[in-house]
């Protein structure tokens, strides 16, 4: 089983505060829990650092769709 993750944002006046990281990692948990052999999802520049530091492998340009296979 795979999984997409679709729409992570925090609103401006919220960033920097570790919120989108903390909601990231209740993802990868339930998707540990569920067996999911891999996570898809689209990127923005601005988000890239959050999944690249978690093993994601990004293609494209403007938004980039990465996905990590085999992540649990």
């Amino acid at each position: 089983m795979e999984a997409y993750i679709f729409n992570l944002y925090t609103l401006p006046a919220h960033r920097s505060q570790g919120l989108a990281r903390q909601l990231f990692e209740k993802c990868i948990e339930e998707c540990k829990k569920r067996n999911v052999k891999g996570i898809w999802l689209h990127a923005s520049k601005d988000g890239e650092p959050l999944y690249g530091c978690r093993g994601f492998n990004f293609k494209g340009s403007e938004e980039s769709y990465c996905s990590k296979k085999a992540c649990i």
